[in-house]
């Protein structure tokens, strides 16, 4: 499939056009996000255990945490960008690009650190017990050492998105997915990490 990287014409373009154009590449990637969580649930319950499958949903509000942050400033920042650009005003979209990632970095970086501060207490209110307790951790934790680049990732994403690009974003969607999904066979099947294999393959991803 030839997928062209013709950047559209907001000023120009039919709203029809552009609606689909950025509706086909937002569903490819939804599809996309979807089968990659599929295959990580295959890797983890085929490779690792019932109890390591049972612990990375668990660990969900976890990475929950970080992205909904990650999201709140960057679509804020996106939005507000978009405007700016809209209006021809170049110098001020930047200022907002940059201060939400900023922000959000900040942000992210504040949920760490108390995740850390915090680990077992929280670990404990997720409903760990003593078999699920280490899993959590152990998937919890390294997810969390990523959480800054995943999160700049996610904002970036938007930003390039709403800059007019994408389908660059769904490529870059396909490439994580292929990466991470390789990463984890090797992680787990072939050097036998485990669970922090799993997280390690995802967060390199």
């Amino acid at each position: 499939m030839n997928i062209t990287m013709r950047k559209p014409d907001l000023h120009n373009d039919s709203i029809k056009s552009l609606f689909y154009f950025y509706l086909s590449s937002s569903i490819i990637g939804m599809i996309i996000r979807s089968i990659h969580s599929f295959l990580d649930g295959i890797f983890v319950g085929n490779g690792v255990s019932e109890e390591a499958l049972a612990a990375v949903n668990m660990s969900l509000p976890l990475i929950t945490a970080f992205t909904s942050v990650a999201f709140l400033f960057a679509v804020g920042g996106a939005t507000n960008a978009s405007i700016e650009l809209g209006k021809g005003d170049q110098k001020k979209a930047q200022n907002y690009f940059v201060g939400s990632m900023i922000t959000m970095l900040i942000a992210v970086i504040f949920i760490q650190i108390a995740f850390f501060v915090f680990r077992d207490p929280i670990i404990n209110l997720l409903g760990a017990n003593e078999v699920l307790y280490p899993l959590v951790k152990s998937y919890g934790s390294t997810m969390m050492a990523f959480a800054p680049m995943m999160s700049i990732s996610m904002g970036l994403t938007i930003f390039v998105r709403n800059d007019g690009n994408p389908q660059l974003v769904m490529k870059s969607n396909v490439i994580g997915a292929i990466a991470n999904a390789a990463l984890n066979a090797l992680f787990i099947f072939v050097f036998k990490w485990g669970l922090f294999g799993a997280a390690l393959g995802t967060g390199l991803a």
